[in-house]
């Protein structure tokens, strides 16, 4: 019985495959193949693109997050300051009423405290106390002239804190270098309770005196005259307490100390009071001879 191709119908012999099988067998293979290829390229996994724009964006981020980051602990920073001076500032008046009322006694608390910080906080509030009084000063001063005769301000107020902070951490220096010399032993902690005693003192009587002067500038002057004999007793019965040698070695350490910080505040004195000397008269020269 004669066989047939069921594809093309081409008439087969015995057990002959027609051809147009083989070419759909060979058509369909690379097809597949082809295919399979195209799958595989569409299923496998792209490599992530670079987006600069978002990386950028969380750069920013991030920097932005740094910068608070560091303006929340300087804000810390600063308010831990603030505390920390608040409360030095809440014991240094706290301990005024006890240095008027037991000079030595409460000194030598302080000096056991083995801290300068009382002691310099005691002579810069003199200092800056000082410093208020000469700028008023030297306002009424120049109001008075009526701007006619040119007043060196600069030199007046790098003078009084020559004269005022500088001098008292000076002196407190001097007190500890020379009480050694004569083998005397001590703490330079202490020595700045012992200036800064007397420095407290000085304010107390600055203060009551300026406030006097508005009303008699006389009275004033003998107000600072006699209360500043006060001055060198409180000092000296604190440095005993503290220095730790013979009595005699003390008066005589105490002595050099003072006489040294005297020759040293005229010397400031004169120098400075030359220059404004030679300013003002310079000025009023000057005037005479425009005039």
């Amino acid at each position: 019985m004669a066989k047939f191709c069921t594809k093309c119908g081409r008439k087969l012999e015995e057990g002959e495959v027609c051809t147009c099988q083989q070419e759909n067998n060979n058509y369909s293979e690379p097809q597949k193949v082809a295919a399979n290829e195209v799958e595989s390229q569409t299923t496998e996994p792209q490599p992530e693109r670079w987006d600069g724009g978002q990386q950028t964006a969380n750069q920013t981020q991030n920097e932005t997050v740094s910068q608070t980051s560091e303006k929340t602990k300087e804000a810390e920073w600063i308010s831990q300051k603030s505390t920390i001076v608040v409360n030095e500032t809440k014991n240094v008046f706290a301990k005024i009423i006890p240095l008027l009322k037991h000079p030595v006694t409460e000194t030598k608390k302080i000096a056991d405290g083995k801290s300068s910080i009382p002691g310099i906080e005691f002579i810069a509030i003199k200092a800056a106390v000082v410093l208020i009084f000469t700028i008023i000063m030297l306002a009424k001063m120049d109001s008075a002239l009526g701007g006619f005769v040119e007043i060196p301000t600069v030199t007046i107020i790098i003078m009084a804190i020559l004269l005022t902070l500088g001098a008292d951490c000076l002196e407190a220096l001097m007190l500890k270098v020379f009480s050694g010399v004569l083998n005397g032993v001590t703490e330079q902690s202490a020595m700045f309770s012992v200036v800064g005693t007397r420095a407290l003192y000085e304010t107390l009587i600055y203060i009551v005196a300026g406030i006097v002067c508005f009303i008699s500038a006389n009275f004033g002057i003998i107000i600072i005259a006699l209360t500043s004999i006060l001055l060198p007793i409180v000092e000296f019965g604190s440095y005993r307490v503290l220095v730790q040698t013979s009595e005699d070695r003390k008066v005589y350490a105490y002595f050099i100390a003072k006489v040294i910080m005297a020759v040293i505040s005229y010397i400031v004195i004169y120098l400075c009071g030359k220059e404004v000397l030679s300013s003002i008269l310079g000025t009023l020269m000057g005037g005479l001879l425009n005039f």
